[in-house]
């Protein structure tokens, strides 16, 4: 995946500075990069997590389960994407407009590290008779226990530049009993 943005002349921008905010509105159908001809296309999260910018070039998927005799599964979920862009801006005096936040380097200049993520499970599914069953399950999330940063403090002219704001969630170990009638 390598989508970019490309523009018809010179009068498709009303202003050329590349603003941290141009790529914020993807829902309103406003731009959705940094506003140049051939720049990546890396749409603003909004809600909860309005810091990251999403646009990876690979990303894969691996799913595998296998039953084992006497009700016994055991499965795993690989997954992998390369780093989002960490767009650093800075927070400029604009006059009489206010401030604006302008995109310190290209968007794509620096990206997290890459994302990797194994899930493990072990299930053992029971008839007690009739239609009835129970299943006990053991899932372990993030088996690596990686801290992968996720977000950062973005704002170059900030004393909190460049602090995690976000990691993945930690190893967790669930365990799951489940009747069913």
């Amino acid at each position: 995946m390598d989508w970019k943005e490309y523009y018809d002349g010179s009068g498709a921008f009303d202003n050329p500075t590349r603003t941290d905010l141009a790529i914020s509105n993807v829902g309103s159908g406003a731009a959705s990069g940094p506003g140049f001809d051939g720049g990546i296309v890396a749409p603003r999260s909004y809600g909860a997590k309005r810091n990251t910018f999403f646009n990876a070039k690979w990303q894969v998927s691996a799913n595998a389960l296998y039953q084992l005799p006497r009700g016994f599964e055991v499965a795993a979920a690989l997954w992998g994407r390369q780093g989002y862009p960490l767009a650093s801006y800075l927070n400029l005096d604009a006059g009489g407009d206010g401030s604006v936040r302008a995109l310190a380097t290209p968007l794509d200049a620096s990206r997290y590290d890459d994302l990797w993520n194994l899930d493990l499970r072990l299930a053992k599914n029971t008839k007690l008779g009739g239609s009835t069953n129970l299943l006990l399950t053991l899932d372990l999330f993030n088996v690596f226990n990686n801290d992968m940063v996720l977000a950062r403090v973005r704002q170059v002219n900030s004393d909190t530049f460049g602090q995690i704001g976000e990691i993945i969630n930690p190893r967790i170990l669930r365990i799951g009993v489940r009747l069913g009638f």
